[in-house]
């Protein structure tokens, strides 16, 4: 019997490019060993690669993987040669741990439908997907076998979730939005904050055929646009916004590249100064440039985030669904102006490659997700309603 998995459409393109990568999977973070694995290569018949996996695999420390990979000081993984694995070389890929043999990929089960996605850990999907001049669409394709052998099921949304029947009706009304290019971002973003806002205090009773036309009917005659324009910019609460959530995704990511980065866009976005003056002097000279230049890079990010992490019901809670999209959104926008404003509006694809590269491996591997952390903070501090939400979108 044949299955059907929904993809976007990179993931039919997609190739690994091997020994050509300029920033390979194999280096500058955790290789992880599954049980099945450690215990292939424990027990692995050839004597001289039995001692290697004893010499370069030690214990793991987090939870669910027994073991990981010895890096060497340049930071690629011991089991490196001329650029490939050699594991994968000598024995093939069937030898491999579940963690490089599936990288970049993952699979989501939506109410016993099969979905497809990419990190964007992966330069190859960067380069498709940020970097790229069309706009992310989705696609469908059909085998006797959709789904790899041996692959977990990332993120599954069953009828268990009050609104799993209307999750296809909220995921297509959430795209139109983001891809609707007669909004900014921002504005997009806006509008999905006052279309979700009906959800709040974890409402069971929204009528969401009826909501979404009602959506559609006041977006395609303008008269959103009024609605959105009464939103005003509080730049000071933005920016402390913007610094509680770095603070917060610093304390639970503890990554010492991380680290690197973070200081290194601080400094240059002047997140340090006694006010937000300086920043704001960027984010308008710069910023502002970059975003009306490259407006695919950030709502590529979103559909890609959002169809990922099945938005908008990756959580019961669907409201605290949309704002872990705006966390993403605020901590991207931050490494983003960070790149923009050290390009002078222009695009460096080398540099942002490497830093959206190991930001999204960094980010990938966080148990539990920082984004749910940083949440949980801003409900703590009654920072999680959609004044916020509006403070967090417009500049």
């Amino acid at each position: 019997m044949k299955q059907t998995v929904l993809m976007p459409v990179y993931m039919k393109e997609f190739s690994c490019s091997g020994s050509l990568c300029e920033y390979t999977c194999c280096n500058g973070w955790r290789v992880n060993i599954d049980e099945a694995t450690l215990k292939k290569y424990r027990h692995c018949k050839d004597a001289q690669w039995r001692e290697k996996f004893n010499k370069n695999i030690t214990a793991a420390t987090q939870e669910g993987q027994p073991a990981k990979c010895r890096m060497e000081e340049n930071g690629d993984c011991s089991f490196m040669d001329e650029g490939l694995c050699s594991i994968q070389k000598t024995f093939g890929a069937g030898y491999l741990s579940y963690t490089c043999r599936m990288f970049p990929r993952g699979y989501n089960n939506v109410r016993g439908n099969f979905e497809k996605w990419a990190s964007l850990g992966c330069p190859e999907i960067i380069k498709a997907l940020l970097l790229s001049d069309k706009r992310i669409s989705l696609v469908e394709e059909t085998a006797e076998k959709v789904v790899e052998q041996g692959a977990k099921i990332t993120l599954l949304l069953d009828d268990k979730h009050y609104y799993a029947k209307k999750f296809y009706q909220l995921r297509h009304f959430s795209f139109s939005v983001l891809q609707n290019s007669l909004f900014t971002v921002a504005e997009r973003l806006l509008i999905l904050a006052y279309f979700f806002d009906n959800f709040k205090d974890d409402k069971k009773n929204v009528d969401v055929d009826r909501l979404i036309a009602m959506f559609e009917q006041i977006i395609g005659s303008g008269e959103i646009k009024e609605v959105i324009k009464e939103v005003r910019p509080e730049r000071k609460i933005h920016f402390s916004l913007l610094k509680k959530i770095l603070v917060t995704a610093n304390g639970a990511i503890k990554n010492d590249v991380y680290t690197l980065y973070y200081n290194k866009m601080a400094k240059e976005l002047c997140l340090g100064a006694s006010d937000d003056r300086f920043y704001f002097e960027l984010y308008d000279r710069y910023y502002k440039v970059f975003l009306q230049k490259y407006p695919l890079i950030m709502e590529n990010y979103l559909v890609n985030a959002a169809f990922i992490e099945l938005f908008p019901l990756q959580r019961p809670n669907v409201w605290d669904s949309f704002m872990l999209l705006l966390i993403r959104y605020m901590l991207m926008n931050f490494f983003l102006m960070g790149l923009a404003v050290e390009g002078k509006t222009q695009i460096d694809q080398k540099k942002l490659l490497e830093c959206f590269c190991s930001i999204s491996r960094i980010l990938d591997s966080v148990t539990p997700p920082f984004s749910g952390q940083v949440l949980e903070g801003m409900k703590a501090g009654n920072e999680s309603d959609i004044l916020h939400a509006f403070y967090m979108i417009k500049v």
